[in-house]
C-alpha cells in the first residue's frame, strides 16, 4: 500500500503546474536556425517535462545532414536541454559527384562548386569501393591527405595552389596544380612514393621550363626503366625525356 500510494504521489507531483515546459535551450550549433531546430524538436505546448519524448527529440535532430551527435536533458523543473555536436568538414571527394567528408572519414553532405574553392578535391576513388571496402578506401584517402601535407613542405607550395589529388588506375597518384592568374593546370604524375622529392623535381622542372618560355602541362615521374628520368609535355603537345 505505502509503494502504490507513494506511485500516485510522485505522479500526480509530475502533474504540476511547476514542471510545463517553459523553455528549450539549444547550445553548440551554427549550420541551423533556433527556428528550423525547434521546429525539429516539434513539443507540445503547456505539455509536462516529464511527458517528453527525449529520445524522439534525438532521433529528430539526427536526421539533419550537419548534426553528428545530440543529447537531450531535462532541467527541473521547466526546460529541456538540447546540446549538439555537428559534423566537421575533414576534406573534399569527388566520387559520383562532390562530397564532403568528416573525421571520421564518412560522407555526410553533397557539396556544390562554388563550397570547395577553398579545399584540395581528392578524387579517384569510388562510391562502391566506399560501401563495400571502406578500410581500403580510408587508406588511399589518407593516402592522399598526405601527399597534401608533402606538398605543403614542398617548394611548389610558394608559387602554385594544389587543386586537386587523384588516385590513378595505373600510374599511381597525380595532383593537378595551378601557378598563375590564368587558370592555366600543370598536372604532375608522382607514381607510388617518394613524393616530396618529385614535387621538389617537379619545381626545378617548371624553373627550367619557364627559362625556355614553354608552357608546361604535364611532368610524368616513374613512367621509364631509368629511376631519374622524367617526361614533360609543354603546350605545343610534344613529349621529351628528361635525365637527372
Amino acid at each position: 500500500m505505502g509503494v502504490a500510494s507513494l506511485y500516485y504521489f510522485r505522479n500526480e507531483i509530475k502533474k504540476s503546474p511547476i514542471f510545463k515546459l517553459k523553455k528549450i535551450i539549444i547550445t553548440d550549433v551554427s549550420h541551423y536556425s533556433f527556428k528550423d531546430l525547434i521546429e525539429r524538436v516539434s513539443v507540445e505546448k503547456d505539455i509536462s517535462v516529464f511527458n517528453i519524448d527525449l529520445q524522439e527529440i534525438e532521433k529528430n535532430l539526427l536526421d539533419l545532414l550537419w548534426i553528428k551527435k545530440v543529447r537531450v536533458t531535462r532541467v527541473l523543473p521547466n526546460k529541456i536541454s538540447v546540446s549538439l555536436e555537428e559534423q566537421k568538414i575533414k576534406g573534399v571527394l569527388l566520387l559520383d559527384i562532390l562530397y564532403f567528408y568528416n573525421n571520421d572519414y564518412s560522407i555526410f553532405l553533397k557539396a556544390y562548386p562554388s563550397e570547395v574553392k577553398n579545399y584540395v578535391i581528392y578524387s579517384g576513388l569510388s562510391m562502391n569501393n566506399y560501401e563495400n571496402n571502406f578500410l581500403s578506401f580510408k587508406e588511399k584517402l589518407i593516402k592522399m591527405e598526405e601527399i597534401n601535407k608533402l606538398y605543403h613542405k614542398s617548394k611548389l607550395n610558394k608559387e602554385c595552389l594544389l587543386s586537386e589529388i587523384n588516385l590513378t588506375d595505373f600510374r599511381g597518384y597525380e595532383i593537378l596544380i595551378n601557378c598563375d592568374s590564368n587558370n592555366k593546370y600543370i598536372r604532375i604524375i608522382l607514381g607510388f612514393n617518394d613524393f616530396l622529392k618529385e614535387l621538389n623535381r617537379a619545381k626545378i622542372i617548371m624553373n627550367k621550363s619557364k627559362e625556355k618560355k614553354e608552357n608546361l602541362e604535364l611532368i610524368i615521374f616513374n613512367e621509364l626503366k631509368s629511376y631519374n628520368s622524367v617526361i614533360v609535355r609543354v603546350e605545343s603537345d610534344e613529349e621529351e625525356s628528361i635525365d637527372g
